[in-house]
């Protein structure tokens, strides 16, 4: 679909592949790959991947990015608050995580977005915040949303 009906990825000079499976299992059955930027965008509906966010989740991460690599989290949803999710996996990286509100544009036809970066030292962006002091850790075991519903 995203060659067929879309043209970003043909625009871009970006070598890319496409690997089609979940995410988790993909990457976790990968050699390291050693990206700049890995970005997590799975979490705008009602019905969410809790696998992507708990802290083994978080380990598959660090493992392929390169040293100085960002996680960027995209955490916008209207029903939950995810913010305390991604900084439990910070947590557990030993990095720092910041939170970033980008405003949507109407006239662009884009949306509001909030995204968590996760990097190893605290990047300089303009309007990017600490995230909150609340943090919820969720892993393999034990997810439970009750504490996260906004």
């Amino acid at each position: 679909m995203a060659r067929r009906w879309f043209t970003y990825l043909a625009d871009s000079p970006a070598s890319i592949e496409i690997v089609e499976g979940d995410a988790r299992v993909s990457l976790r059955d990968e050699p390291p790959q050693n990206f700049d930027v890995l970005v997590i965008d799975a979490f705008s509906s009602d019905s969410i991947p809790v696998h992507l966010l708990t802290t083994e989740a978080a380990d598959i991460y660090r493992r392929h990015l390169r040293e100085g690599g960002v996680l960027l989290v995209h955490v916008s949803n209207r029903m939950l608050k995810l913010e305390p999710v991604v900084a439990a996996m910070a947590r557990r990286l030993g990095w720092s995580a910041q939170y970033h509100h980008s405003a949507g544009d109407a006239a662009r036809g884009t949306y509001d977005a909030n995204w968590m970066i996760v990097a190893a030292q605290p990047l300089p962006l303009v309007g990017a915040r600490p995230a909150g002091h609340q943090v919820i850790q969720w892993t393999d075991d034990f997810a439970s949303i009750w504490r996260v519903l906004d």
